[in-house]
């Protein structure tokens, strides 16, 4: 059985100043003419800081910094009965899901994840 997950989004990009500042798990989303709407970037951790800082100038990974100056969307789910080892697990459930390891050809932005635990997840809404 899947961990149910209740998301939020997605919401556009320039909303994040409303985002809650709580822990949880987020997707970023950008749009392109080939490809449509898809996932480059699975994170955890405080949502606002987090969404913050990746569309910002401080950004200081440079994939998610370059995709970030486009039309782009998130989406994110709060965890606070998750511990930050859970949220990992779900993350990485993401970043296999959606192909976003930058090692992909498709243009993702993570790196792989380690011993975590991996959970079947609800997954969001894709931008439509």
């Amino acid at each position: 059985m899947a961990l149910q997950l209740s998301w939020v989004g997605p919401c556009k990009k320039d909303g994040v100043s409303g985002s809650p500042k709580a822990n949880g798990v987020y997707v970023l989303w950008v749009s392109n003419a080939d490809r449509g709407w898809y996932a480059y970037y699975i994170g955890e951790g405080d949502i606002h800081d987090r969404l913050t800082t990746h569309y910002s100038d401080h950004e200081p990974d440079e994939c998610i910094k370059r995709k970030a100056q486009f039309k782009g969307r998130y989406s994110y789910a709060l965890t606070p009965k998750l511990t930050r080892n859970q949220r990992r697990g779900v993350e990485r459930a993401l970043i296999e899901h959606y192909e976003t390891l930058t090692t992909n050809r498709k243009g993702g932005c993570n790196d792989l994840l380690h011993d975590v635990q991996v959970f079947d997840v609800t997954l969001p809404d894709v931008p439509g």
